[in-house]
């Protein structure tokens, strides 16, 4: 319904309209009748989970009985928060305040009017000036449910009102005078129902929750409601999480990359919703870290067993063995052979229910390890004989023939040289580091060299 009126506020003229009146039929309560001059209004209530926007501005019921709104739960012998917003016409002294029907005997009484705006706040509020500026200012108070209230539905007044003089407390029907000079000559009356209850279901909830601690990217994991005074409807946002959101009370979520993420809950149940509760969570990368060990001094045909080393306890190994056999594995410690000498790659991955590593590679150097027998650069004379070999450093040289004779290691370093004649000798490189090293020995017609093995 919208209704126009003109007041003469100089040469103000305002049109409007009032929201979501069910009823101005307040039976078997008392009709609650304010005076015509209406700028003075209520334009929202909010209690628990009752929030309901109004407005008349000028035009329409000055009493409205609110009859299919949300009903708020309120538990007896508590104290409930109640915001009311209203709109001020000029600065006079208002009142504001809420009856509650607590005995059920259909009237408001004095001792029934449980909360209310001190008229100090009230005067000192923003208030309306010239050219029709009427501010809405909204105002908190707490209404006392008393240990006496009786359990069940019953009504609750809202009232605002402009008063020349300070008004009494049981002023629930708000009459209007006929002389507006006297109290409660303007403003609006509402009422509504609410529920008075026992028990913890009266009191909205307190949200809280378990945050889980080592939590893996990938990993599947609970969230366990921890919130009091027995929620029935839960809201979470799971930033980062799949799901981002979730409306079950313990959901079960996933994060699929690391770092720090907040969660936040509402709980709710009849009586209204907590309010939103915030906490961190870190989630780290579990995978694993791939390694192994490459064995040194292999021989060609030789079988070896690659160790993984992997962190992060590996469920899964993934192996790329070029050159030997076989190729692939997909053993956490595979045995393999190489059938040439040669330098080969050898690269790993590992995986477990965190993910995957990186790849990592390593080479590993496969010897002919012929032992005591000639490998020779020119095959045209055997001239060398070495025994033992392999050997623990010290071992014993035989020359056909005269020649330079010199010792290189692995990296083409040489590590002995010395020109010896025909006959045998005694070489001796035990302070030299275990491996395979390189006899060459130089004659005038030659250049013959054999692989040793110190152990």
């Amino acid at each position: 319904m919208k209704t126009k009126l003109f007041l003469a506020l100089g040469t103000l003229a305002i049109t409007s309209g009032f929201l979501n009146a069910q009823t101005t039929n307040p039976a078997p309560y008392c009709v609650a009748a304010p005076g015509n001059f209406l700028a003075d209004e209520i334009t929202n209530v909010k209690l628990n989970n009752l929030n309901n926007s109004s407005t008349v501005f000028f035009a329409g019921s000055r009493y409205v009985f609110y009859n299919s709104v949300t009903v708020p739960t309120l538990a007896i012998n508590s104290v409930v928060n109640m915001s009311v917003s209203v709109r001020r016409h000029d600065c006079m002294p208002d009142f504001l305040g809420a009856y509650i029907d607590i005995n059920g005997d259909n009237t408001f009484t004095a001792t029934e009017y449980l909360g209310f705006v001190p008229p100090v706040t009230l005067f000192t509020a923003p208030c309306g000036g010239g050219g029709g500026a009427f501010p809405i200012v909204t105002f908190t108070f707490n209404l006392t449910i008393p240990n006496t209230a009786l359990p069940g539905v019953t009504r609750m007044r809202v009232i605002y009102g402009n008063s020349m003089n300070t008004p009494v407390a049981a002023a629930s029907c708000f009459t209007a005078p006929a002389n507006p000079s006297s109290p409660f000559y303007a403003g609006e009356v509402e009422d509504y129902n609410v529920n008075l209850v026992t028990g913890a279901a009266a009191t909205p909830p307190v949200a809280n929750f378990t945050v889980p601690v080592n939590v893996c990217k990938n990993q599947t994991i609970t969230l366990n409601d921890n919130s009091t005074n027995t929620p029935t409807a839960w809201s979470w946002t799971l930033t980062g999480a799949s799901p981002a959101t979730s409306t079950l009370q313990n959901p079960a979520i996933t994060y699929t990359n690391a770092g720090t993420y907040t969660i936040s809950l509402v709980s709710s149940n009849a009586s209204g919703a907590s309010a939103i509760v915030s906490k961190t969570i870190a989630i780290i990368d579990c995978s694993p870290v791939a390694n192994f060990t490459v064995p040194a001094n292999v021989c060609k045909n030789q079988t070896i067993t690659l160790n993984d080393n992997s962190t992060n306890t590996p469920t899964a190994w993934s192996w790329t063995l070029t050159g030997a056999s076989p190729a692939t594995s997909m053993l956490q410690n595979p045995v393999i052979t190489y059938t040439n000498a040669g330098t080969y790659t050898i690269s790993l991955k590992s995986t477990n229910s965190g993910g995957a590593s990186a790849i990592v590679s390593k080479t590993i150097s496969i010897n002919v390890c012929n032992v005591g027998v000639n490998e020779l650069e020119n095959d045209e004379a055997k001239n060398i004989t070495i025994y033992p070999n392999p050997t623990n450093g010290a071992f014993a040289i035989d020359l056909k023939s005269a020649g330079q004779v010199s010792i290189y290691n692995l990296l083409g370093e040489q590590i002995f040289i010395k020109q010896l004649q025909a006959g045998k000798h005694s070489l001796d490189i035990t302070h030299q580091a275990t491996g395979v090293y390189f006899v060459r020995v130089k004659t005038e017609n030659t250049q013959q060299q054999v692989k040793i093995i110190k152990e």
